[in-house]
């Protein structure tokens, strides 16, 4: 007889044997054992190459495992770990043990390939806050990390990549393919922009030499104004004239190739000087001199055939007389110890100052009054035309350098337009002031006398 169960539990077999008219009978016991439940819990389905997966087994016992071929397995009791780098599907089986009894277990896991992940850059170093281009391949989606410097995408392929400051810095990507990556590295040099130094000397006087200078490169290229042009360091001009003032560049290259430009500003004595009075002062107000020189540092006024010093940019003489008239002169030091001079005609009115404005000698009336003269400078005939804004009579006074009346017109025709011609021959060479006075201001005009 056979007997088989898939139920655990005690089982009795008898059997009667007979011989003619006689029988016999026997029995016998048998016990069917459970078997164990073998089962396996993996950490995962699947990996990336290069990964790990830990296996655990339960239902037994004692336990004895198995594994496909390719990558490492490991086992210890109910636990396993495997990796492999190569890409597949893999098997791992475990029996379990329980007594006389056995159980088999399977499962199944997949390796997947991981992206090969690459850059391609425009080029290996640039300039202080230039841009390289970058490309990453091998994978479907990409992430870009850096030691330092802007990416114009952090999260797209391709992508540039700027730093304002010198040094190395390493670039990254990290593709992604599935749920695998892998990173890949360049790295990046940033030179240093040069950073010119520019100076010029003094230049005190027109004829005196240009001599520029620069530093911080090692070529230079220089451009300038009346058609300079230099590759030198310190490039020079034996003589200068008025059309070298100007604006002057120089691009500097580094050993490197990187390049900067810079300008300076080249100007003869101490720039321009610009002085300027409140002429005409009535008698008793306060002549107002006021001086301004690009590059200057100190200011000292005095009036010509003066022994009297004013050691200030925009001195006040208070109580003015008409003997206070003349030609002011204004001496400027510059910043480079030139000297400049720039001058002003003062006139003092004989008639006194009949309010605190004029006093103060403040004197803006006169918008609405356009005084000419022609030929300015003139040797002989000068021309004066006065237009007005509305109808009005006309005085006109002709003064000297230190602000004494010479002639007097009346022009009593009430019109918008006056015109006197004036001969100057009689007149010695220099500066003479011409005064218009309307119903509604007045207004002051310079005249050069020459032979």
């Amino acid at each position: 007889a056979t007997f088989s169960s898939n139920s655990s539990g005690g089982y009795t077999f008898s059997v009667t044997a007979t011989t003619g008219t006689c029988t016999s009978t026997a029995s016998v016991t048998a016990t069917v054992n459970a078997n164990p439940n073998a089962s396996i819990n993996p950490t995962a389905s699947s990996i990336c190459a290069g990964g790990t997966i830990n296996l655990t087994a339960t239902g037994g016992s004692t336990y004895s495992w198995a594994a496909s071929s390719g990558g490492t397995f490991t086992s210890t009791t109910n636990e396993a770990t495997f990796s492999s780098n190569s890409s597949g599907g893999y098997t791992f089986s475990v029996t379990a043990t329980s007594g006389t009894c056995t159980s088999t277990a399977s499962v199944t896991a997949t390796v997947n390939a991981n992206p090969n992940a690459s850059i391609n850059r425009s080029a290996s170093s640039i300039c202080a806050g230039g841009t390289i281009n970058l490309t990453a391949s091998g994978g479907g989606s990409y992430i870009w990390s850096t030691s330092g410097g802007t990416f114009s995408s952090s999260t797209s392929s391709p992508t540039s990549w700027s730093s304002n400051n010198a040094g190395s810095y390493t670039i990254s990507v990290t593709a992604g393919s599935g749920t695998c990556t892998a990173t890949a590295s360049t790295s990046i040099t940033v030179n240093a922009n040069p950073s010119p130094l520019l100076t010029f000397a003094p230049i005190c006087a027109l004829g005196n030499p240009l001599n520029l200078s620069v530093s911080g490169g090692n070529s230079y290229s220089w451009r300038g104004p009346n058609g300079f042009k230099s590759n030198s360091a310190t490039p020079s001009k034996a003589k200068t004239v008025a059309k070298d003032e100007g604006i002057y560049s120089v691009t500097v290259t580094s050993l490197t190739g990187c390049t900067a430009t810079s300008t300076i500003k080249v100007y003869i004595g101490v720039g321009k000087v610009t002085a300027t009075s409140n002429s005409t002062v009535c008698k008793g107000g306060t002549i107002q001199l006021s001086a301004t020189a690009e590059f200057g540092v100190s200011y000292k006024w005095t009036k010509q055939f003066s022994s009297v010093v004013y050691n200030v940019q925009n001195p006040s003489i208070p109580n003015a007389q008409p003997s206070n008239g003349g030609v002011y002169l204004v001496f400027v030091t510059g910043v480079n110890g030139c000297i400049g001079k720039q001058e002003t005609l003062v006139v003092v009115s004989s008639a006194p100052c009949t309010s605190g404005r004029l006093a103060s000698g403040e004197e803006d009336e006169g918008m609405e009054m356009e005084v000419n003269t022609y030929p300015n400078p003139t040797s002989k005939l000068l021309t004066v035309e006065v237009k007005l804004a509305k109808p009005s009579s006309l005085n006109l006074q002709l003064f000297n350098a230190t602000g004494n009346t010479l002639i007097e017109w009346e022009l009593s025709e009430e019109s918008t337009l006056h015109r006197k011609e004036i001969d100057m021959s009689e007149f010695k060479d220099g500066l003479y002031l011409i005064q218009a006075q309307s119903k509604d201001g007045k207004q002051t005009k310079r005249v050069v006398k020459v032979e």
